[in-house]
């Protein structure tokens, strides 16, 4: 495989983790933490990418290229992943 350039797709990039596995990683990462906050909202820090590929695995993210290319650096978004919903900035729940 060629090294990282600007012609080369995403996926034939030397040393990348496989998007399966930063999503499987990054799913069970948030699944541990989700049960350690028991009621209390998570926040989950990210440079973005492991998080745009676990967004677009569990079918929220549509397009993640779209989804990557809006993400302000820094940025708040909330995930409802029963709704398949992502928002950007917080709302208390029954706000």
């Amino acid at each position: 495989m060629p090294d990282a350039s600007a012609d080369t797709p995403p996926g034939e990039w030397l040393c990348w983790e496989p998007h399966a596995e930063v999503a499987g990683r990054f799913d069970a990462g948030v699944r541990h933490w989700r049960t350690v906050a028991g009621d209390r909202p998570l926040v989950v820090a990210s440079h973005g990418m492991a998080m745009t590929i676990w967004l677009t695995a569990a079918a929220t993210v549509a397009d993640p290229g779209a989804f990557w290319a809006a993400l302000r650096f820094p940025d708040l978004l909330m995930v409802d992943l029963g709704e398949s919903t992502v928002t950007r900035g917080y709302q208390a729940a029954g706000a």
